[in-house]
């Protein structure tokens, strides 16, 4: 009985071997396929998030325009030209 319980033990050993190195292989590749994923999303947020900040910065250059801004300060302000060159300033005190 000593001979096959020793067989049957390296046999088991041999199985539990196999299972666990198994279910770590698994494992592995979950946890890659899963960091690969959330990269994968990271970029594609990066690059919305770029396209949005170009889009950003070209509304910004296109309101900064001296045409816009004279409009919306005669229009929305209330503003008007002066007709005089005079040059008025205002000081704060400390």
């Amino acid at each position: 009985m000593g001979a096959s319980s020793t067989s049957f033990a390296r046999q088991l050993a041999l199985v539990v071997v196999v299972i666990g190195s198994t279910t770590l292989f698994v494992w592995n590749k979950v946890q890659f396929e899963d960091a690969s994923r959330r990269a994968s999303e990271a970029q594609r947020r990066i690059e919305r998030l770029m396209e949005d900040q170009s889009k950003l910065r070209a509304r910004v250059m296109q309101k900064s325009t001296p045409g816009v801004i004279r409009s919306i300060a005669e229009n929305k302000l209330m503003m008007s030209r002066s007709q005089s060159h005079h040059l008025i300033t205002v000081g704060v005190r400390p």
